[in-house]
């Protein structure tokens, strides 16, 4: 039914991130969502960041809170990476992304 919310599925992508003259591939599963949870369109941990070494392209955004579908969860966005740092392939198609940097993805 059109009225029928998709439920969240994981997906194979592959992230790519400039370093320097070149594109570094990373390949993850990713919580591919509704926007029924979360209304921003690409969030990465400041950990996964960290560990594709793009932490320092983040640009601090004051620590403000995501809100959620569980008000008791909002996530702290720590800021947003740079535009030009990182495009997504899902599905044989290219993004060009600028995602959220929440300091956690827990529920916890």
């Amino acid at each position: 039914p059109a009225d029928e919310v998709p439920t969240p599925s994981i997906a194979d992508i592959t992230v790519a991130v400039k370093s320097g003259e070149i594109d570094e591939f990373y390949h993850a599963g990713a919580l591919i969502d509704t926007g029924q949870n979360v209304r921003e369109g690409v969030l990465f941990s400041l950990q996964f960041c960290r560990e594709i070494r793009i932490a320092d392209k983040i640009e601090p955004l004051g620590g403000s809170p995501l809100s959620t579908a569980n008000p008791d969860a909002g996530l702290k966005v720590v800021g947003r990476v740079r535009r030009g740092v990182v495009k997504l392939g899902l599905g044989g198609v290219t993004f060009h992304v600028q995602p959220l940097v929440a300091a956690t993805l827990s529920h916890h």
